[in-house]
């Protein structure tokens, strides 16, 4: 496995995916005979690997993205990322306390918006910091430098969006 990758999210396995097995995430509810998103991973025509998204509660689904990160499958869905390794299969979930606005990789780190924080991801999957608030309804992540990471965080919906400023180092609000 190499990449470039193709990473596709879709609402059910279709065609040759269909008879794939999957690594299932999220809780999956007993009473629920389908995943809530299937998302696969092809490395050129080759399959590499299929995930089911289940959600156990409702949840706010605002936005949701799946990437390749390094050597994860970045899988971002109602109030959850799962960090899922090409490798060997394993998985951590990052809970967000709040639906999920967006992904922003980088080299050194993943950065993850949610409706009212950032959280910032080392490529070994921990929680390097999360923010203080910065919204109570939606981030936008504008510009991610060295020493700073600017944004707008939207604080009384809608419309009232102010900028912030977060150290990248610590997360610490500037």
């Amino acid at each position: 496995m190499s990449g470039p990758y193709t990473v596709v999210m879709q609402n059910a396995a279709g065609g040759a995916w269909a008879s794939v097995a999957s690594l299932d995430v999220g809780g999956r509810p007993a009473n629920q005979p389908d995943p809530d998103r299937v998302v696969t991973v092809a490395d050129a025509d080759v399959a590499v690997l299929r995930v089911d998204v289940w959600i156990d509660y409702p949840s706010a689904l605002h936005a949701q993205d799946a990437i390749v990160w390094r050597d994860l499958l970045c899988i971002a869905y109602g109030d959850n990322v799962h960090l899922v390794s090409l490798a060997d299969r394993s998985v951590v979930t990052i809970e967000l306390r709040g639906y999920f606005d967006g992904l922003h990789p980088m080299d050194d780190f993943l950065l993850i918006a949610s409706e009212d924080r950032v959280f910032r991801i080392a490529p070994d999957r921990t929680l390097t910091w999360t923010s203080d608030f910065v919204a109570v309804d939606g981030v936008i992540i504008s510009d991610i430098q060295p020493e700073c990471i600017t944004g707008s965080g939207e604080w009384d919906p809608p419309g009232g969006w102010r900028d912030f400023v977060l150290d990248t180092a610590t997360g610490a609000l500037r």
